[in-house]
């Protein structure tokens, strides 16, 4: 087997998928007074946000 690095392209699909996650539903511009932290904080909370709507729209 021989691994070979991805394409520029490659990479910075990954990436965004990494940052946006699938949906793309999140902002492609950073405020400079967030941190990453708060980033990963906001994204962690909708996405609870939507797992605790569903799961109320279920039963």
């Amino acid at each position: 087997m021989r691994i070979s690095q991805p394409s520029e392209e490659i990479k910075r699909k990954y990436l965004q998928f990494v940052f946006s996650g699938p949906n793309g539903y999140l902002t492609d511009h950073r405020n400079a007074w967030i941190t990453v932290m708060d980033d990963l904080t906001e994204n962690i909370v909708r996405r609870l946000e939507l797992r605790k709507k569903y799961v109320i729209e279920k039963y």
